[in-house]
Order: structure tokens, then sequence, then C-alpha cells
């Protein structure tokens, strides 16, 4: 069995591993899930899923809980760094983030509240998580980030201006990043997720895997998450961003 640190809650070796060669998608599998689930996995899935749309139904709470989804992300990157020995790009990672979590907020509720205030921070936090991401991959390889999903980093920085600013972009590019390139263009070649379902999936890993310790976490909180965030795809995420849009816009 083929062992990477998903979640904060795994304790990382002294001893650096080398990283995992072979078969990804059977290791990808293992990590997330099969697809397959109980009724009562599907139980606890809606009913995270209908805490969490509770939270974001404007832009002050979907800022939080995206912060806390960068936050569970970045853990998770800096332990597999560890993990692999890449120490000094693990403690550089692990600073730079500490100057960065809660910005979000800061940033989102000025900007709301004060307008033109606070201008220049949201390329700041762009630029530092795309700097952040290429160190992973360069760091990791593009196949163990994806398999681990830090590849969530781009996507939601890719939405985080086109969402937290929806009345500059409008709304068909509102619900394009927030759910997703298919929810706009069906026929998509290479669609993106969308910024609420990854929050959506990172939160419950998050909570899911704190609750969890020593219990298994590693196999069961990805699963849980993936279901959660298929709610959030299918049903939640459409009409959830239609409030914030609405709420922010009108």
């Amino acid at each position: 069995m083929k062992i990477v640190a998903l979640f904060v809650v795994l304790t990382v070796s002294a001893l650096a591993k080398e990283i995992p060669t072979g078969n990804w998608d059977e290791l990808y599998e293992e990590i997330h899930g099969n697809g397959v689930y109980t009724t009562a996995n599907h139980k606890e899935a809606t009913s995270r899923a209908k805490a969490i749309a509770r939270d974001v139904e404007d832009l002050d709470g979907l800022a939080d809980r995206t912060n806390v989804a960068l936050r569970a992300i970045f853990k998770v990157a800096v332990r597999n760094l560890k993990l692999y020995g890449y120490t000094d790009e693990a403690r550089t990672l692990q600073s730079g983030w500490k100057n960065w979590d809660g910005q979000l907020q800061r940033i989102v509720g000025s900007r709301r509240y004060a307008d033109s205030r606070d201008i220049g921070d949201f390329p700041g936090l762009i630029a530092w998580i795309d700097q952040a991401y290429d160190v992973l991959e360069l760091t990791l390889g593009y196949k163990l980030c994806y398999t681990l999903r830090l590849t969530d980093i781009k996507t939601i920085n890719r939405g985080l201006v086109v969402v937290f600013q929806p009345c500059k972009h409008g709304a068909t590019q509102m619900l394009s990043h927030s759910c997703g390139d298919l929810h706009t263009t069906p026929l998509h070649p290479m669609p993106y997720r969308g910024l609420i379902n990854i929050t959506a999936y990172w939160v419950t890993s998050f909570t899911c895997s704190m609750a969890t310790f020593g219990a298994g976490a590693f196999f069961i909180c990805s699963p849980l998450a993936y279901l959660v965030e298929l709610s959030f795809d299918k049903w939640l995420c459409e009409p959830i961003q239609g409030k914030i849009y609405e709420w922010a816009c009108n």
C-alpha cells in the first residue's frame, strides 16, 4: 500500500520517502475511493453539504470557507514536501502561507464595503499562490500533485478574481468559475472544476480528518468529500452562486 500524507492528521516519517511510481490511477482510487458508497455515506455527505451551503451564501462567507480550503491544501502540501525530503521548500511554503492566511476575507470585506480600498491585494495573493504551486509541481511532480488534488490550488486561484468580483465579470463568468466550465459550456474540451465545489471538497476533507484522527481518516475522508463535492456540482452550486451574485450586484 503506497503511503501519501493526504490529511494533516497523518504522522510524517523522519526519513524521506521516495515519490511513488507506477499505477497512478490505482493510487488515486485508493485515496479518493472507487465511486461506490453506502446509504450512510450519502446521508453524511448530504448533511455536510447542507451545512457548507448555509455558510457560503454571500461573498464574506464564501471567502471564509475558501480560506479554510486553501489552509487545508497547503497543510497537505507541506506534509508531503516534508515526507519526500523537501524540508526547506516545506518551511518556505508554511511561512509564506502564514503571511496570507486570512487575507482573503480582509480583501473581500474591504472591497465589498469600501470599494477601491486594497485594490492591489488580489494580484499579490494570486501571484504568491501561483509561485507556491509552481514549487510544488517542480518538487513533487505533476502526477503526485494531481493525485493529491494539490492541482486544486491552481483552479481556486483561477477563480478568485471572478468569483469575488462578480459584478465586474458578469453572471456567466461567475457561474463558470464558481461551479465549473461544464455549467456554461457542456462540451468544453478541458473543463475546470468550480471554486465553490472545490471549496466544499477541501472543507469536508479538513473537518473530517480532524474528527476521525487515528480512525482511518486517510481512506474515509476523501471519498466523503467527493460525495459532498458531487452534491454541490449537481444540485447546490448553481442556486448558491445565483444568491451570491444577487447579494453582491443587485
